[in-house]
């Protein structure tokens, strides 16, 4: 299990503390932030950001971090689509 902390995308006070397998997958974070009212549902969902690099939405959390770590601090990124 790892401590994963979710920063709000807009409101910098905000945050979510979760205990998770390092197992999970960034595309069931969502789920979690509409459960607990964290974020207004939107579609396609959001996405993550772990020290400024877009996590892969098929990632588990454990695939960011040292085997030893036990804490991840993650930016919930509200724009949906990225375009280059």
């Amino acid at each position: 299990m790892i401590t994963v902390t979710l920063l709000h995308p807009t409101m910098e006070d905000r945050k979510l503390t979760l205990e998770l397998p390092r197992e999970t997958k960034f595309s069931q974070l969502t789920d979690l932030l509409y459960e607990g009212d964290f974020v207004q549902p939107q579609k396609p969902g959001y996405r993550y950001l772990y020290q400024d690099h877009l996590c892969g939405m098929a990632h588990e959390l454990g695939d960011y971090i040292p085997e030893t770590a036990s804490k991840i601090e993650l930016k919930v990124f509200d724009i949906p689509v990225i375009m280059v």
